[in-house]
């Protein structure tokens, strides 16, 4: 998958946005963002990244799904500055409801559950979040299982699918 591959080619917390068509639980697009504000332990995609998204909803039946980024090492699970940012993009933009949010690793576990996909790219993994706000404004994590299927037609290699009707909430806190 071209996320996988391009991912895997930079230094952890790096990433981009995830598009597919509208109204289903399928990516199909990958925009790299290489004006993020990046460190050691975070990414914060540009604001230029916002502006291609709108650009690319506007010329194609494909809406935003979510931001992927990278982790060094074994990190699988999203950080708190990642729950933060999950919340403030739900928060900012209340029509996604549900946003779609892997980590990328570039060191594999054993066995992978549901939620975790081989990243044939780097020997690593992509692990599956979804994060929605709850009705008191806090937000939900879920793990989302998800798989990599062949694509119909030329406009990528692979498709993700990620299952957000499976959510099993777990507890998280933001600031």
């Amino acid at each position: 998958m071209a996320i996988e591959a391009s991912l895997a080619q930079h230094k952890p917390e790096t990433g981009g946005a995830l598009l597919g068509p509208v109204s289903s639980n399928f990516i199909t697009h990958f925009l790299f963002d290489d004006l993020a504000d990046t460190g050691p332990a975070s990414f914060r995609p540009s604001l230029e990244l916002g502006r291609l998204v709108q650009l690319w909803e506007s010329h194609l039946p494909i809406s935003f799904k979510g931001i992927i980024h990278s982790h060094p090492g074994l990190l699988t699970t999203p950080s708190s500055a990642d729950l933060s940012a999950f919340a403030n993009a739900l928060r900012t933009n209340p029509h996604l409801g549900l946003l779609c949010s892997p980590i990328v690793t570039l060191v594999p576990k054993p066995t992978l559950d549901a939620h975790e996909v081989a990243n044939i790219a780097s020997d690593g993994q992509v692990t599956f979040y979804t994060a929605r706000l709850r009705r008191d404004g806090s937000l939900g994590l879920s793990r989302a299982p998800a798989r990599i299927v062949p694509a119909i037609g030329d406009t990528c290699s692979a498709v993700a699918a990620f299952a957000p009707d499976h959510y099993v909430e777990h507890s998280v806190t933001t600031d």
